[in-house]
């Protein structure tokens, strides 16, 4: 799913890029080498539902020169997908179009990040489908008894 702002052209200066479209046979590429899952929950989706996203965000880098790269690119959920969005346009690296804050951020690389939009945070997102729900629910429930903090529940599991 792609986002555009319809403007008079002649507002645009000659650094803003003009986005390529992605083919069909990329994206599933894409979508197969990550089993279908979007990157950021995990949840596994069909090509229909999964957007193909940059990784440093289009208004921050533009496309990548050439051809597109795999690497360049990340499965995302549409929910996901809009809380990057959301993120990413409120954060300073997008405001200063500095790739190599992105680069550290949890919605460029969300096995391995220092940062959420230049936030000090780390996040635990979990995707539970099908039989995956009902060991989700136990986990729930163990974080309700423990007065909502789930911080608590996990540090406790991982002391086990």
């Amino acid at each position: 799913m792609g986002y555009y702002v319809l403007d008079d052209p002649t507002n645009f200066t000659g650094d803003q890029a003009t986005r390529r479209p992605i083919s069909k046979k990329f994206r599933e590429s894409l979508f197969l080498k990550h089993d279908f899952r979007c990157s950021v929950c995990r949840g596994q989706y069909s090509s229909r539902i999964l957007q193909a996203d940059h990784r440093v965000p289009f208004a921050v880098a533009g496309d990548p020169e050439g051809d597109f790269r795999i690497e360049d690119f990340m499965p995302l959920c549409p929910s996901d997908q809009r809380a990057k969005s959301y993120e990413c346009e409120r954060c300073v690296a997008t405001a200063q179009r500095d790739a190599q804050i992105c680069k550290g951020c949890l919605w460029v690389d969300p096995t391995s990040y220092t940062h959420i939009a230049t936030r000090l945070e780390r996040r635990v997102t979990i995707a539970a489908q099908g039989g995956e729900i009902t060991v989700l629910e136990v986990f729930l429930q163990r974080v309700s008894r423990a007065g909502g903090d789930a911080i608590a529940v996990l540090r406790d599991l991982l002391k086990r």
